[in-house]
Formats: structure tokens, C-alpha cells, sequence
């Protein structure tokens, strides 16, 4: 009796821990320490080494393993960060890359979106891959904030105003759902003029 109970609970415990890795995660420790701390350094990002440093663990994770697709999107965001061709290639190399890992995450989505966005400049892409990304992840407060300061980019106000009012859900770590709220505040107010 004991024994099944466990198991029930376990199930229940793990099973949105089980999709997330199935959707583009890691089963690997390592990796997704690796990944934690590329996160870390993309959302604290001051100069080009600290940039460096996120590239870099975001490489560490995906060389741990090489089918974590988070970690390509990860890579993917901070490279297209730098804004040169040779790093943008390698941009949209990446969010394809997490995006034929798992077609289905919105992380991937984002990442081709702002490579589309500040590489590319093809904003029709980059208009369907954030729609997408919000699609997938209609409560990610990074998604809202990223493509609701695009959508005021090319002159959508109502969108970019409605991605900024729409409460984010899921587990964000606190700094992060605080930086991505300080930006949807910003998309309010810059839509709102």
C-alpha cells in the first residue's frame, strides 16, 4: 500500500518536471547547472564579458548535453545579444537547432523571434515567431515582455499594451519576473504615449 501511494505521489509530484524535460530540458544535473548559470548572466548582463560568460555556460550545458534545447535557445538570445553577423549566424543556427530539438518551445520561438528581430531586421518573421512564442507560453512573462516591446517597435500599441497587462503565471525566478515586469512597464508606458 505504502509503495503504490509513493508511486501516486511521485507521479503526481514529477509530472510537470517530466514534461518540461520531455519539452526541451535536461535530465542531466550538470547541464542544467550550467544552464541555471547562463540564465543567471544573460539576465544580468552589463558588458560584453558578462555576455562572454552566458555564451559560455550556455555552451557548457549543451556540450553536457547535446540535445538540450533550452540551452540552444539560451545561446541563441545571448549571441544574438552581440549584434554581429558572425555571432547572429550562429543566432539563428541555435534557435533553429532548439526549435528541431522541440518544436513546441516557446523559449526556441523567442530566441528565432529576437534573432529575426535585432539581426536579421525581418520583422514579419520576427512578428510570427513572437506570436508563437506567446502562443505556446501565453503566461511567460518573458515572452510578454519581448514581444510586447516589439509589437510597440512596429507601431502595434494595442498588442504591445495587452502583452504588458496579460499576468504572467508559472515559476520564474523572482529577479527574472521582476526585470521582465520592469519591462512590460516600460511597453505600457512607451505604448500608452
Amino acid at each position: 500500500m505504502a509503495t503504490a501511494v509513493a508511486e501516486a505521489l511521485k507521479v503526481k509530484l514529477l509530472s510537470g518536471v517530466a514534461e518540461r524535460i520531455e519539452l526541451g530540458g535536461t535530465r542531466s544535473p550538470a547541464a542544467l547547472d550550467a544552464y541555471l548559470r547562463g540564465s543567471k548572466a544573460l539576465s544580468k548582463v552589463r558588458d560584453n564579458s558578462s555576455l562572454q560568460s552566458a555564451i559560455n555556460e550556455y555552451t557548457e550545458a549543451i556540450r553536457l548535453d547535446p540535445s538540450y534545447a533550452l540551452a540552444f535557445a539560451g545561446r541563441s538570445r545571448a549571441l544574438s545579444a552581440y549584434g554581429t553577423r558572425e555571432y547572429l549566424d550562429e543566432s539563428q543556427a541555435d534557435a533553429r537547432e532548439a526549435l528541431k530539438l522541440a518544436p513546441e518551445l516557446a523559449e526556441g520561438h523567442l530566441a528565432l523571434a529576437m534573432y529575426f528581430h535585432r539581426g536579421a531586421l525581418d520583422f514579419t518573421h520576427a512578428n510570427q515567431a513572437y506570436e508563437r512564442a506567446v502562443a505556446l507560453a501565453p503566461g511567460n512573462a518573458e515572452v510578454l515582455a519581448y514581444s510586447g516591446r516589439f509589437a510597440v517597435l512596429i507601431g502595434r500599441f494595442d498588442a504591445g499594451l495587452a502583452a504588458a497587462r496579460r499576468p504572467p503565471r508559472g515559476r520564474a525566478r523572482p529577479a527574472r519576473r521582476a526585470k521582465s515586469l520592469r519591462a512590460r512597464d516600460g511597453v505600457a508606458f512607451c505604448a500608452s504615449r
